[in-house]
């Protein structure tokens, strides 16, 4: 799997300048936010974030893995 590049992926080309200017913990809040939304509770939520994330580690998105299920 080749290493991705943090400054030009597709998510760094649909958000622009505001990629970068955003901090990891804004992201983190927001996709959690959104799992609670569609999810019956927090730790719902959770699950939905971790499912999303092994999703897109599978399919080479991002190389960092998720941790193992009740690890989060």
């Amino acid at each position: 799997m080749a290493a991705i590049n943090k400054k030009s992926n597709e998510y760094a080309a649909q958000f622009g300048r505001l990629y970068g200017r955003t901090p990891k913990a804004v992201f983190a809040a927001v996709a959690f936010s959104y799992g609670v939304m569609r999810a019956d509770d927090t730790t719902g939520g959770v699950d939905k974030f971790l499912e999303e994330w092994r999703i897109l580690h599978e399919n080479g998105i991002v190389p960092q893995r998720p941790p193992g299920k009740g690890k989060a």
